[in-house]
């Protein structure tokens, strides 16, 4: 992402579906957050700003109904994680279950 003042950002994301049966799946998932230069107003710092590496275990009722649960682990490098909590961006308790569907 390019911005009006010329800021260049990237999310890198990665996520892959292992199959252990027909229906059940294993997706580990891996997002990176980089940037080219320095934007305050934003909490963003030149450099790698954060990753986040997760799995999910997921079994699929039906194509289109598919229920995981899943955890994940945030690092921070540029913003410090209690404003993150604060902000809504990661959610509060716990940090790192997830279920969805």
């Amino acid at each position: 992402m390019i911005s009006d003042e010329g800021d260049i950002s990237a999310s890198l994301e990665s996520e892959y579906d292992l199959r252990l049966t027909q229906r059940l799946y294993l997706q580990p998932r891996t997002e990176i957050a980089v940037a080219a230069s320095e934007v305050k107003e934003f909490g963003v710092g030149e450099g790698l700003n954060s990753v986040r590496v997760g799995m999910r275990l997921g079994y699929e009722v039906t194509r289109r109904f598919a229920p995981y649960v899943g955890a994940y682990w945030v690092k921070s490098m540029a913003i410090p994680l209690t404003f993150l909590v604060l902000a809504g961006i990661i959610p509060k308790i716990p940090a790192w279950w997830q279920v969805s569907g």
